[in-house]
């Protein structure tokens, strides 16, 4: 998949999983049993925190606390899927489709026994939402809308039992924004209805309530803002995520692209934070170096830094051997460097 303006795609992928109607109830759905639901909160924060590895590691102790849920190999299908989305590594299909194939498989029985049970309806969202957000990134597109279609249906069975199930009014939220920012051009027609605050509003009522995946509300709405250039909406979102979540490249890289609007130094700082972090790990994959060292050339260049932007897009074209996998994602960005070091070094 051809690297596009990084991170940007939780905006527009989120809408794949759920449809949701308003409600006003506040008192949101959380797993009956508490064991399993304090290992979701667990290992849920470690993949914001892209602990992946201990992250991991919960998932594997809730799959042996019980066999019969689907939860583990969901979301170790998920963490699989946040680690190669983080350090823009090839995606392991075997492992992905394997977790997500099991998932499948127990709550297709678990629907056979009980098909009225919110949470088998639940976790038949929950896994065909994953699959297809990971068909998204992919760029598989026409299984990634199937996929979404069917996750809108359980989420629909889901909602007419229960509407407290927060979670959902993330992927709603961010459904409705979208539908709507992408078909705006339509808005004049009578039966198209504008959905862009209602989307807001529904993220905004989300990230206070939803049980499991605020952080995920958080990102689509930073990027929202981001969308409408309000900045500083986008960057205070940011902000308030890094205080629980310090280490968050997440969150990081979208509080980098906010700020860099109004105070690109400080921005600058932040990239760097972040090509710091990747240096310790993955140091072979140079994917996200290049794109960060891009990054804080474009801002040095506009900040009229032009020795410093053509030291770093000189070492940036000194890379060479790249994976095929590199050279697909940076094609773009290559040529983008290349076109930045000629016009500050010709004569």
């Amino acid at each position: 998949m051809p690297e596009t303006e990084r991170l940007e795609h939780f905006n527009y992928l989120l809408i794949l999983f759920l449809l949701f109607v308003f409600t006003d109830k506040i008192n949101p759905q959380t797993y009956p049993d508490s064991t399993v639901h304090q290992l979701l909160l667990k290992g849920i924060d470690l993949i914001v925190d892209e602990e992946y590895d201990d992250a991991e590691k919960v998932f594997l102790t809730l799959q042996q606390l019980n066999k019969n849920l689907p939860l583990a190999d969901i979301y170790l299908a998920g963490t699989e899927i946040a680690k190669s989305f983080d350090y823009n590594l090839p995606f392991n299909e075997n492992k992905i489709s394997f977790h997500l194939g099991r998932a499948s498989a127990v709550v297709d029985k678990l629907l056979i026994e009980d098909n009225k049970n919110i949470w088998h309806i639940y976790f038949e969202a929950l896994t065909e939402g994953y699959r297809a957000y990971y068909n998204a990134l992919r760029g598989n597109w026409l299984s990634a809308f199937s996929d979404g279609f069917s996750a809108v249906s359980s989420s629909e069975k889901c909602l007419m039992i229960d509407t407290s199930f927060y979670d959902a009014y993330i992927t709603v939220g961010s459904y409705k924004y979208w539908r709507s920012r992408k078909m705006d051009f339509l808005n004049w027609l009578p039966f198209i209805k504008d959905e862009q605050e209602e989307g807001i509003q529904l993220l905004n009522r989300a990230i206070k309530f939803s049980p499991y995946n605020s952080h995920l509300g958080y990102n689509s709405l930073i990027w929202i803002y981001i969308d409408r250039k309000e900045f500083g909406l986008a960057s205070e979102l940011a902000e308030t995520v890094l205080v629980q979540h310090p280490k968050s490249r997440l969150f990081k890289w979208s509080y980098a692209r906010a700020i860099e609007e109004f105070d690109k130094e400080r921005a600058n700082l932040v990239y760097y934070d972040i090509l710091n972090s990747y240096e310790k790990k993955y140091d072979q994959n140079r994917i996200n170096k290049i794109i960060l060292k891009h990054k804080i050339a474009q801002n040095l260049m506009k900040l009229g830094k032009k020795k410093e932007a053509s030291y770093l897009l000189k070492e940036i074209l000194t890379y060479k051997n790249l994976t095929p996998h590199e050279s697909e994602v940076l094609k773009d960005r290559l040529n983008r460097v290349k076109s930045h070091f000629n016009e500050l070094n010709k004569k």
